[in-house]
Formats: C-alpha cells, sequence, structure tokens
C-alpha cells in the first residue's frame, strides 16, 4: 500500500538509460520485506509493507523513458530515436515527479501511464502487454479506494484482452490460460456474467490447463459464482 516508507527498505539498482545514456539509480523492494496480506481473484497481492508493483517500471530522471524493468534495455534504432524526439513533451507533462525515490499513488500512476506512452512509441502493441499495464492501473486505484477509475482501467484492460485472444500470439502457453481466465474475471467483476461465464469456459476446456491445477480450480470456481451470480439477475437465460 501506498505509506511512508524509508529508503533503507529498498535495493538501489543501478541502471543507464538506454535513450540519453543517464546514469542513476531505481528502487526495487528487499524480498526480506515482502510480506503479502491477501491475494485478490485477479491476481492483484496486497502487501503489509511497500509492494513490488510501485516500482517495476523504471522511468529515466532525464528524458523521462518509462519501461517495465525486464525490457528497460531493450531501445534500438528507431524507436530510441522516437523516445528521444518526444522526451520534452514528457518531461514537461511528468517533469515534477521523483520517480528514482520511495513513489506515492500519483508517481506510481504517472509510471504507468509513461510505460504505456512509451511501449507504443516502441511499436509493442501487444495487447496481452496493454492489458497488464492497464489491470496494474487498476490495481493502484484500489488500493487508494477509486473505484471509478478502478472501473475504467479494468474496462481497458478487458478490452484489451479480447484482443489479445483475438489477435495476439504467445508461445507461453501459461500466459495464454491466464490471460482467459482474467478475461473472465474482469468481466464478472463488471458484471457482465455472460461474457465471464464465456471466458471461464474457454479456460477450463484449454488443452493445457491441466498443466496448471490451482488456476483450473480457480477458474472453476470463479466460474461457479459468475453462474450463481448471473441466475439472480431478472430475465437472465443460460
Amino acid at each position: 500500500m501506498f505509506s511512508t516508507y524509508e529508503r533503507n527498505e529498498f535495493l538501489e539498482l543501478p541502471v543507464t538509460c538506454p535513450a540519453c545514456k543517464t546514469e542513476f539509480v531505481t528502487l526495487q523492494v528487499k524480498s526480506n520485506l515482502l510480506r503479502p496480506v491477501k491475494r485478490h481473484t485477479d491476481f492483484h497481492v496486497e502487501y503489509a509493507g511497500p509492494s513490488p508493483i510501485h516500482y517495476v517500471v523504471v522511468v529515466c530522471p532525464e528524458c523521462y523513458y518509462a519501461s517495465y524493468r525486464s525490457d528497460f534495455d531493450e531501445l534500438y534504432g528507431s524507436a530510441n530515436q522516437r523516445i528521444q524526439a518526444t522526451a520534452a513533451k514528457r518531461k514537461e507533462k511528468f517533469g515534477s515527479y521523483n520517480f528514482i525515490d520511495v513513489r506515492d499513488y500519483d508517481t506510481v500512476q504517472s509510471s504507468y501511464e509513461l510505460a504505456l506512452h512509451c511501449y507504443l512509441l516502441r511499436k509493442k502493441t501487444r495487447y496481452g502487454l496493454r492489458a497488464a499495464l492497464y489491470l496494474h492501473m487498476a490495481w493502484l486505484a484500489r488500493e487508494v479506494g477509486m473505484n471509478d477509475r478502478e472501473t475504467y482501467y479494468i474496462r481497458r484492460a478487458l478490452e484489451n484482452y479480447r484482443n489479445s485472444f483475438l489477435k495476439d500470439h504467445s508461445d507461453n502457453l501459461k500466459d495464454e490460460v491466464k490471460q482467459t481466465y482474467l478475461a473472465g474475471e474482469l468481466a464478472l467483476r463488471l458484471e457482465r456474467y455472460k461474457e465471464a461465464i464465456g471466458w471461464f469456459e474457454k479456460t477450463i476446456h484449454h488443452p493445457h490447463v491441466k498443466e496448471f491445477p490451482g488456476l483450473e480450480q480457480q477458474t472453476r470456481d470463479r466460474w461457479s459464482i459468475a453462474r450463481e451470480d448471473a441466475a439472480k439477475r431478472p430475465g437472465y437465460k443460460d
């Protein structure tokens, strides 16, 4: 959650921006301080202390290039040129935020907005990636009780999971199964019961779902809840 944490609760990792070559440090929560207290059915995890999802987006303090830590260095050719050409606009909009220190809600939210902007400039436009960014922003809104904002980001995430199912091609079977489950989960949270049931059934009937028994059982549990909730709605037909 968002509280006042001490900087000594984090590791300081040295980073060089692949766009402007600025050297800086980025924070990462120390693994021994990760204390999960609640797990949500859309995979959000609440922590007693600082949350790692608040720091998975690395932001350069000079040109405001942003990306998930896992592919921050993967910036080449024309994508790099586009990032450099738009640095001034990012700095004008986000220059008041300190991304290399302990982050509050607005700073974390801005880091995700920057990441989405930069992924589009890099033409990393897989719908599954966009969906994950929007889902993370929904989690952030939930943490601070912004219900309308959470609903907005859940809608955007679901829209992109739909497109991912139709247009993306993944070699990662677990990601594929997980995405159809998440589409069902988000539809259920939006009370779109028929759609939720359909996505859960796609997950249950996936040819590789038996390889992930925990996820299969969770899907069956949520499928049952979706059917029960749908049956309570006047005029609903299976």
